[in-house]
């Protein structure tokens, strides 16, 4: 998501041309970039965003119940609460012609399957005790008998600082871990194996937009709001911690990050969606799921913002 200073540093020979079509947007991206990697190296040694000690959450269920409920879980409610609802509403909405083949149209229903999963989790959560854990883990912290309680204590942790500290903190984790992929990538191309370089879907329908501007909202919705929300509710609110019931956190971190990088379906970003995926584990033990939804919520944002602005600079970057 910010790619810029870590191609530069792995294989800027191969974007110089492309350096003659950019505009005042792209090089601002390029200045934004570096103050924000540089403000991410400051967040990260003062200690925001990094974790204290985990306690094991006690309330609900445990073991391998808890770990058949994360995983199926995400299985059933996420894709098939979000992908079915989606289908279903592309398809009427085609059928009596609401919508066209437009990108934005489909994001439209997209953005409705996202609400209605999240919806779903919120029901689960008051129907189930321990099915959504909300609330900060450490060491220190009540752990709260009712569900009410722990959305209380999320809420309360929700604070602007905190959601800006992490969020600078993952920026720089992510320039790191791109600057890691595409190192890697180069070395196998130099090694005769190539491998894809290639942009998320997403990504690509908004650098190659041909719809009316107006419909970009769709997407922003999803991206920036739906996707945030019920993602963070399956694989931090509830996979992760099913995880953590039975096995230690680091394994039930990077398991989660693992998981949450392959459902995105882009290999190039593998790496960097593990290590924001798995970073968003250490934030939610910390602070709660709302400030995980805010961190995601914000950078989703910022990299829509920029492939709209820096369109040359966010794509050969």
């Amino acid at each position: 998501m910010l790619p810029l200073l870590a191609s530069i540093l792995a294989d800027g020979t191969d974007h110089v041309g492309a350096l003659n079509l950019f505009g005042w947007g792209d090089w601002l991206f390029v200045v934004w970039s570096l103050l924000l990697f540089i403000a991410g190296i400051w967040a990260l040694n003062q200690g925001y965003g990094q974790p204290g000690e985990d306690q094991p959450y006690h309330g609900g269920l445990h073991g391998w119940g808890a770990s058949v409920w994360g995983a199926g879980s995400v299985i059933f409610l996420f894709f098939g609460t979000v992908y079915l609802v989606a289908g279903l509403l592309t398809g009427l909405a085609t059928k009596f012609q609401l919508i066209g083949n437009n990108f934005g149209d489909r994001m439209l229903p997209q953005f409705a399957g996202q609400i209605a999963g999240a919806v779903v989790y919120v029901v689960a959560s008051f129907t189930f005790k321990g099915a959504v854990h909300w609330g900060p883990s450490l060491v220190g912290e009540t752990q709260h008998t009712s569900v009410a309680k722990d959305i209380q204590a999320a809420a309360k942790s929700f604070k602007g600082r905190h959601v800006l500290y992490a969020f600078l903190a993952a920026a720089t984790l992510l320039v790191i871990a791109t600057l890691l992929t595409q190192l890697f990538i180069k070395f196998c191309s130099l090694q005769g194996t190539t491998l894809p370089d290639e942009p998320q879907v997403l990504v690509e329908e908004i650098l190659n937009w041909e719809g009316p501007r107006y419909k970009l909202i769709f997407v922003f919705l999803a991206l920036g709001v739906g996707a945030p929300l019920v993602e963070e509710l399956a694989f931090r609110g509830t996979l992760y911690p099913s995880l953590k019931t039975w096995m230690p956190r680091g394994y039930a971190v990077i398991i989660t990050g693992l998981i949450f990088a392959i459902i995105h379906g882009s290999l190039s970003a593998l790496f960097p969606l593990f290590v924001f995926g798995s970073f968003l584990c250490l934030v939610r033990d910390r602070y709660g799921l709302f400030t995980s939804m805010g961190i995601h919520a914000l950078l989703n944002a910022h990299t829509f913002f920029w492939l709209l602005v820096a369109p040359e600079a966010s794509s050969h970057f």
